[in-house]
């Protein structure tokens, strides 16, 4: 039964394919236009997880070498972050990172990655939805992939102050206060 739906997800997903790539060059209909933004939205949702991930496996590394002289501390198994979703990713950031308007962006957009990331692709196999359930959809999609893509730089930039630290703590220099980035608390 598993195989059957697994197959007939496939089938939408490459016929979805096959049509987005013969294209009359016409204007995308909603659905069209959906299904073309669903792909970048997700990926955005994996940079975001990957800054976080190498965030904490730069925090984790800037712990060690400073308290490894004082007691033990044994980092966070690397294979548990790896298999972390946003929302677990998100949580374990917010133990290490103390800018909270990003902390509470991030959130905020957890239940969006699970809704598009479990079940972005059924309105593809659903020829049956009326086009304002699709507008509706796609408008949805457009506003979590603004909000997505506003975060990822956020969040590089804090890869890179926690990478600036760690650099000055390894070469014995004075770490720089961890200052967050600036961002409008409006969002």
């Amino acid at each position: 039964m598993r195989s059957k739906i697994v197959l007939g997800f496939l089938s939408c997903l490459m016929s979805s394919l096959v049509r987005l790539s013969i294209s009359t060059g016409t204007a995308m209909t909603p659905k069209e236009e959906y299904m073309e933004l669903l792909p970048k939205v997700l990926l955005d949702f994996q940079w975001l997880e990957e800054g976080i991930r190498y965030y904490l496996f730069r925090t984790e590394l800037t712990i060690v070498s400073h308290v490894e002289k004082v007691f033990r501390y044994t980092p966070s198994p690397l294979k548990k972050m790896e298999r972390m979703a946003l929302g677990q990713l998100v949580e374990y950031f917010a133990c290490h990172n103390g800018n909270d308007s990003l902390i509470r962006r991030l959130r905020s957009v957890v239940k969006s990655r699970n809704h598009v990331a479990h079940g972005g692709y059924l309105l593809y196999c659903d020829d049956a939805g009326n086009v304002a359930d699709i507008v509706e959809r796609l408008s949805r999609l457009r506003v979590v992939y603004a909000e997505v893509q506003s975060l990822v730089p956020l969040v590089i930039a804090e890869v890179q102050a926690v990478s600036t630290r760690l650099g000055a703590s390894i070469h014995g220099l004075p770490i720089p206060p961890q200052t967050p980035a600036a961002m409008p608390d409006h969002l």
